[in-house]
């Protein structure tokens, strides 16, 4: 729960806008989650996070005006 707003801060601005980098990212996520899942001993689909990408969409739609 920390690294999620961290990640989220000032997303419009710095968000990546390039592929590549986009999936660098999940792939940061996808390795944390599997190092929890191993961890923890449960398995890799017992843990439900969002997508790199869906959390900068919903952030982006949350910061636009009304």
């Amino acid at each position: 729960s920390r690294v999620v707003p961290r990640l989220l801060y000032c997303c419009p601005i710095w968000r990546p806008l390039y592929l590549k980098d986009m999936k660098l990212l999940q792939s940061v996520q996808n390795r944390f989650i599997r190092a929890i899942a191993l961890r923890c001993n449960v398995s890799r689909s017992a843990i439900t996070i969002p997508l790199v990408s869906e959390l900068f969409d919903d952030a982006d739609t949350r910061s636009l005006p009304s």
